[in-house]
């Protein structure tokens, strides 16, 4: 990976240690900030707020067989998250994509064409994922389907997962000046 390659040159400087043990956590094919937020808070361990959840791969290219295609009208899938072997996709819909009769549309094909191959698609909403306490209900949705038990065994569990989100959506924030 060519980020620990020019971490590992940086060998010395301010902060390349702390990023170099942070490597493992990075995925490539996020197609937007929000996606590897997501990803993040449901993947990274508990003890840093995660869910610890198995990685999933993101934005993974899914050619359709023929007989989809002619039903569909569709020959590729691209789903934001998913976990090929347990047959579930995450979709993240945001206000800016996801909005309009025409991408609705567009969304409900899709949803029909993950029906069509037995894939179970859980969507999450830019207010589910603002909102803590319905975010961990999915989250907990998504651990079931993966056979994934969601036990953190510490006590902070929930002050790491304040921590976390902070410093996810810090970049997103609007700065206060």
């Amino acid at each position: 990976m060519k980020i620990n390659q020019m971490l590992t040159r940086m060998t010395g400087l301010n902060g390349a240690k702390s990023a170099r043990r942070l490597t493992p956590y990075i995925l490539a094919g996020a197609a937007s900030p929000r996606e590897t937020q997501l990803v993040l808070h449901l993947c990274l361990p508990y003890r840093m707020g995660g869910y610890g959840i198995a990685y999933p791969q993101l934005n993974p290219r899914i050619d359709l067989p023929a007989h989809v295609q002619r039903l569909t009208g569709s020959s590729v899938l691209f789903p934001d998250l998913f976990w090929p072997d347990k047959h579930i996709a995450v979709e993240y819909d945001s206000d800016k994509w996801h909005t309009g009769s025409s991408r609705i549309a567009n969304d409900a094909r899709r949803r029909n064409i993950f029906v069509h191959l037995g894939i179970t698609e859980i969507c999450v909403t830019k207010r589910e994922f603002n909102d803590l306490i319905a975010f961990d209900k999915t989250a907990r949705i998504l651990s079931r389907r993966l056979r994934h038990r969601v036990h953190p065994r510490s006590k902070e569990f929930d002050s790491r997962q304040m921590k976390l989100r902070k410093k996810l959506l810090a970049p997103l924030l609007p700065v206060q000046k």
